[in-house]
């Protein structure tokens, strides 16, 4: 069964508590799983990958991605969503520490040059505070990643964990494009500065900042240079958010639904499946309209793409329209861009070969199969749901005798 997911410009924030998501990594460790890749997306990081398609696509390919980040929790609040509490990359990777040093794990921490703390400071920290952990820290400049030499000596290490702390997008990309030159590793993580905040390099915001929500304001007083990324992330973030909600209540997707017909009582349904559930509902022929495309095109050319119709005409639109509201689960895949959606209907004559008509290929259309039905069978077998406009139609093709139209 399909992971669940909350939806922000198509990055799949994973709502999990600290110690389901530590739980779930220790169990790829355990199982001997290789290859995953752990992101900690926050609010400016989702404006980045909002701007970045490529960034984007990385992250979406991530085998965990923890909310770390308030903006987060709050971006649910206001869209509904499953994130109930944020996990911070700090405590997350702390706690995997823990674990990893009870059970002999090897770790490899690689720091950016550039960064505030050091292989020593590190080395330090991981002394102190995990005396028996064995981890390797190596620091990298922008040309060693790019080198051989990194990936050489993190696969003669052999390390059950691979940290990143390049920041982001680097790190994530950087990671998302190694990981499968390291076979042997078992989980990649890119965590950003918290081994800085760990290492005592940055000072974290103290407990009642934290509580409070506040820490943004904490890393303002003590690092103003940090303006604009905190500007992005309290002020810009929660604006697109709002936006969001407002889309998500009020703004209407426009589509076109297809009545297909072959006679009076030969009448065109698909058959789609549910995503990432069993079962599946029966549903007149739709799909949504491009943006400057006429609907018309944009009716034929979904049917072209639902059911391998070519030989078929439009010969009467419809004199109603349906409107309905989607439920949550449609509206985190359109990522909140929409209510719902707004059907300007048309009445198709179907003039062509039964073996004309096929599910498609593409199984993303979750199309399973076409078939026609009696005016009957259509309110029999039809979503309950779209029950009541099938009604309308049925009587309006009826009334209208559109079946003898030529």
């Amino acid at each position: 069964m399909a992971r669940k997911f909350f939806n922000l410009f198509g990055v799949p924030i994973h709502p999990v508590t600290l110690d389901e998501g530590a739980g779930e990594t220790i169990s790829w460790i355990k199982k001997g799983d290789t290859g995953k890749l752990i992101f900690t997306p926050n609010p400016e990081i989702i404006l980045k990958a909002k701007e970045n398609h490529n960034y984007r696509r990385v992250l979406k390919n991530g085998s965990l991605l923890i909310p770390d980040g308030y903006g987060l929790v709050l971006a649910s609040r206001m869209l509904k969503g499953p994130i109930k509490n944020r996990v911070t990359g700090v405590d997350f990777i702390a706690k995997l520490f823990s674990y990893a040093e009870r059970h002999r794990l090897k770790c490899y921490v690689i720091l950016s040059a550039y960064g505030l703390t050091s292989p020593q400071h590190a080395r330090s920290f991981f002394r102190r505070e995990y005396p028996n952990l064995e981890v390797h820290c190596q620091s990298v400049t922008v040309h060693d990643r790019e080198s051989g030499y990194i990936i050489d000596d993190i696969r003669s290490e052999s390390p059950d964990i691979l940290i990143v702390t390049f920041g982001a997008p680097d790190q994530e990309i950087w990671l998302s494009r190694v990981m499968p030159k390291l076979p042997r590793v078992n989980v990649g993580i890119a965590v950003g500065g918290a081994i800085d905040m760990l290492a005592g390099r940055v000072k974290r915001a103290p407990i009642l900042f934290q509580t409070l929500h506040l820490e943004w304001f904490w890393r303002l007083l003590y690092s103003p240079k940090r303006a604009k990324r905190i500007f992005r992330a309290v002020v810009v973030f929660p604006f697109v958010i709002a936006k969001l909600a407002f889309l998500s209540r009020f703004n209407f997707r426009k589509n076109v639904l297809a009545f297909v017909f072959k006679d009076k009582n030969s009448i065109l349904i698909i058959e789609k499946m549910f995503d990432g559930e069993r079962g599946s509902y029966w549903v007149l022929p739709q799909g949504g309209v491009n943006s400057g495309e006429k609907e018309e095109s944009a009716l034929l050319r979904e049917l072209r793409e639902e059911t391998g119709a070519k030989t078929i005409r439009i010969v009467a639109k419809s004199k109603f329209q349906n409107q309905y509201k989607w439920p949550w689960s449609a509206k985190n895949a359109y990522n909140f861009m929409y209510a719902g959606q707004k059907q300007r209907c048309f009445f198709v004559k179907f003039n062509g070969d039964k073996n004309e008509l096929k599910a498609p290929k593409d199984k993303s259309e979750n199309i399973h199969r076409v078939r026609w039905v009696s005016q009957n069978e259509l309110l029999k077998i039809i979503l309950p749901p779209r029950k009541s406009f099938a009604i309308k139609l049925l009587s309006e093709f009826n009334e209208r005798k559109i079946y003898n139209l030529p």
